[in-house]
């Protein structure tokens, strides 16, 4: 199987979203089971591309330990943990809405996320063990360099069209609106669905952000 593994908040329904509408197949998740075609339209918006094959054609799984059967394919999805951290551990709890971002940030201390940093570590030596077939997709890259980095993913899943790649680039700003609408639904808590890059990273402790700096640092 392709497998994504994709802690919360590095593009894990936006990646789906880009595969699916290459291999027009399923690229469900570990939770829901539906393509996010599916999922979209459930939500009553309208989505640019259609499942022709229900076929799953890729996985999506958060957390490594829930990984049952050795992938074919592996993609791991990173982003900078200064910004993956911070925001999820604000995002996973409909209480914290209650407090400003920028408030909750200044008063975040390591031992907040400590749980969730050591889950997302985990993710990263799980690819960097793993002996078979695999690719990083950056987060980073995605937002600020789209088609370099969809070239790349796609190619690596031998599903790279250019014809394809030159329709999703025309119509990029309707696929991001259509798949971030859907992102942007109260249930899911979103904290940034505009690609910004660095927006943790500008009202973050600078204590907290060193911490969880070091605790990555000896990653390669």
């Amino acid at each position: 199987m392709n497998l994504l593994l994709a802690f919360p908040r590095t593009a894990s329904t936006w990646t789906r979203y880009i595969v699916e509408f290459f291999t027009s197949q399923t690229c469900d998740g570990y939770y829901d089971k539906k393509s996010v075609c599916q999922t979209i339209k459930d939500n009553n918006i309208e989505t640019l591309y259609d499942i022709k094959d229900s076929t799953t054609f890729m996985t999506m799984i958060h957390h490594q330990h829930e990984i049952r059967n050795r992938p074919t394919k592996l993609i791991l999805s990173k982003r900078n943990p200064v910004e993956v951290l911070p925001s999820f551990y604000y995002s996973k709890d409909h209480k914290n809405k209650k407090i400003s971002i920028e408030k909750f940030m200044q008063h975040l201390r390591f031992s907040d996320i400590h749980m969730i940093a050591n889950l997302y570590k985990q993710n990263i030596k799980y690819y960097e063990s793993f002996a078979g077939e695999k690719i990083i997709l950056d987060y980073e890259n995605l937002m600020e360099n789209p088609k370099q980095e969809i070239e790349k993913i796609t190619k690596f899943l031998n599903c790279y069209n250019e014809e394809r790649i030159n329709s999703f680039m025309s119509n990029y700003e309707m696929h991001k609106k259509s798949c971030l609408h859907y992102k942007s639904l109260p249930k899911h808590m979103s904290v940034n669905t505009s690609g910004n890059t660095s927006k943790i990273v500008n009202i973050l402790n600078k204590t907290l952000q060193k911490e969880i700096e070091l605790y990555f640092q000896e990653l390669k």
